[in-house]
């Protein structure tokens, strides 16, 4: 009975945060029709030519999961002593609050961070940054377990979508939100954990 609940927590978890992913991903092409028209011509070529890879799709998913993760933050319970700096030792028994959408949206980390800019993502840019300042699914042993499931059903339902369609802004679009929190992390102290 455990498992059939876990199973099913795991499908459920699953779509709402692959719906938001996908709504936002909409919301981020109908406004960017410039990246849309280049993922649409990767598409067309992917399913004329059956390349075992389509890196424009995944950057556009990486960019804005980046914009709009499925988590604002994550919740860490410190196990054991942990030095994560000379000066800085998180304490047996503290808890911690991660907050991805502040590290996803730093300038420290991200040139114009609210700019929608999947070119964030090729190899060369990833290899300029902390691996951890991008971490929509969470990081390490307790990262989300559907992860992989969720990118691989994005990235169907998009090519499924933008094969035939294409998402347009109306003057009813409106601009998608923006947490307040996220301005409330100073950038310099994200430098100093980083």
């Amino acid at each position: 009975m455990l498992i059939a609940a876990y199973c099913i927590g795991f499908l459920l978890a699953g779509y709402e945060t692959t719906a938001n992913t996908l709504a936002f991903t909409a919301y981020l092409l109908a406004t960017n029709p410039e990246v849309q028209d280049k993922l649409c011509d990767k598409i067309d070529l992917y399913l004329q030519q059956n390349p075992s890879r389509g890196a424009i799709c995944d950057m556009v998913l990486q960019e804005s999961l980046r914009l709009y993760p499925p988590g604002f933050r994550a919740f860490r319970h410190a196990s054991r002593n942990v030095k994560v700096k000379d000066d800085l030792v998180i304490p047996k028994g503290m808890s911690l609050v991660i907050p991805i959408i502040a590290l996803h949206h730093s300038k420290v980390f991200w040139e114009n961070p609210e700019e929608f800019r999947p070119e964030r993502f090729t190899p060369e840019e990833k290899s300029k940054r902390p691996q951890l300042c991008h971490i929509p699914f969470g990081w390490g042993p307790r990262n989300c377990i559907g992860m992989r499931f969720a990118l691989m059903e994005a990235k169907m339902a998009l090519v499924t979508i933008l094969k035939d369609y294409k998402f347009v802004q109306t003057p009813d679009t409106e601009v998608a939100f923006v947490p307040l929190m996220m301005r409330h992390l100073s950038n310099e102290l994200l430098k100093q954990i980083i």
